[in-house]
């Protein structure tokens, strides 16, 4: 195709200046598409324009594909609220199927369906930069067109998958193919109930596991889909957020998320529960103190520096602090034990006691020992306390030397500065003396 028919297709689409069929800005941008503009990033097609390519020109749509299959700089399409069919979807990916270089593709609140998913999956099996799927309020997504999609997303770099508001009930096939790099899935009013709830489970389980966000808000989960997620999550270390609100979950099912974040049976259990999961709303209508103690946990999790620096923190402040340990104790169902050092391994004790004394002062650390000093001697490591004790000692004899040096050269700047000022108080009285004997 010759420069001049390519243009006359453009302007038969498009419209020409300065009547558009389309906005000045939209038809600027698609151009920009078919030129391939390297400054040119990011498309998004207005509804109005929507209407009008579809009125006016149909073929706008196969157009618009092969634009951007062209296209080597385009990241991001954005065709959501434009109304696209099953027959626009056809259109559109004919030809953009070829496309290298979209990383985001927001389809979210159209009309298409099986159909229209069909057509996207040669684009979607060939795609190696495609990381974000955009179908939100695709109402004519169900568990068929799920099961197609997943299936073309097998193996694929996809990190972000958006889904909810459609009409899924069955999400099984997320079991049989492996999304290795998903980190964002939103489910959120697709009705996956108990079943979805052992689908999700086995991915969060699943070894390599990169999932970090998971919205399942309003998607029929009650008690016992509560607890199979949060047992599956024991071991889980990537999972950062949860949303599960506006589900059938009451005290039990936020009882087994408060285990798995701050499990007090033991301190060895608070020291390796769950501390990745920094978000959680899990329900609105449940015990005070039991969402209280969760959302407490969870600031643990975001505010601690690492794993292990949180375990001992929720160690110190659940385990050794009276009041809370037995509230906890009592939201858990757990009798307080008589000593809450029984269970401890014994190289983790210094450290604890450590941490306690820096943190809290002697005071607490006084009551909370009395207790258990009896117990305590077969668990310290006297050798290690010693030494860690010395080391201490000399760091701050180190700085007391620092500290004398420094004051000393500043005593001797002050005495030299002193010397050097002129005696004028011994140099009157000598005058007044010689005055006084002249009257003689």
């Amino acid at each position: 195709m010759d420069v001049d028919e390519e243009e006359e297709q453009f302007n038969q689409a498009f419209g020409e200046v300065p009547n558009p069929n389309i906005s000045r800005r939209c038809r600027d941008g698609i151009r920009m598409i078919k030129d391939n503009d390297e400054d040119f990033n990011l498309f998004n097609l207005e509804p109005y324009n929507a209407d009008r390519l579809t009125n006016q020109q149909p073929r706008a749509w196969e157009l618009l594909g092969r634009y951007i299959a062209n296209n080597t700089n385009l990241r991001m399409l954005d065709i959501g609220t434009c109304g696209v069919t099953d027959e626009m979807m056809a259109l559109l990916f004919k030809e953009l199927v070829r496309s290298v270089s979209l990383h985001q593709l927001h389809l979210n609140h159209n009309d298409f369906g099986i159909v229209g998913i069909r057509c996207m999956l040669p684009f979607l099996e060939s795609s190696s930069t495609l990381h974000t799927l955009n179908l939100t309020s695709c109402r004519n997504v169900d568990t068929d067109c799920f099961e197609v999609l997943i299936s073309a997303l097998d193996g694929k770099p996809i990190k972000e998958l958006y889904l909810n508001g459609c009409d899924i009930f069955n999400i099984s096939s997320l079991n049989t193919y492996n999304l290795p790099n998903l980190q964002r899935l939103n489910l959120r009013c697709n009705n996956i109930g108990i079943e979805g709830c052992i689908t999700i489970s086995n991915l969060l389980q699943k070894e390599g596991s990169t999932l970090t966000h998971l919205n399942l808000t309003n998607t029929g989960i009650d008690d016992d889909g509560a607890e199979i997620i949060a047992s599956s999550l024991k071991q889980n270390t990537k999972l950062k957020e949860l949303e599960m609100i506006e589900n059938s979950i009451t005290n039990r099912g936020c009882l087994a998320f408060f285990k798995l974040l701050n499990d007090v049976s033991s301190i060895d259990n608070t020291y390796n529960s769950n501390h990745t999961l920094k978000t959680i709303n899990i329900a609105e209508y449940v015990t005070s103190d039991l969402l209280d103690s969760i959302s407490e946990a969870c600031i643990e999790n975001r505010t601690g520096s690492s794993p292990n620096s949180i375990g001992r923190s929720k160690v110190i402040k659940t385990q050794l602090k009276g009041q809370n340990w037995e509230k906890y104790c009592k939201l858990q169902g757990i009798q307080c034990p008589s000593n809450i050092f029984a269970d401890i391994e014994p190289n983790l004790l210094p450290n604890i006691l450590a941490l306690i004394g820096e943190s809290h002062g002697q005071t607490e650390l006084y009551t909370a020992l009395v207790p258990t000093a009896p117990d305590l001697l077969s668990y310290i490591d006297r050798k290690a306390l010693l030494t860690n004790a010395l080391s201490k000692i000399d760091i701050e004899y180190e700085m007391i030397k620092a500290k004398r040096i420094d004051l000393k050269k500043r005593l001797a700047l002050l005495d030299e500065g002193y010397r050097k000022q002129p005696a004028v108080g011994k140099d009157k009285d000598v005058v007044l003396s010689g005055k006084k004997r002249a009257r003689r």
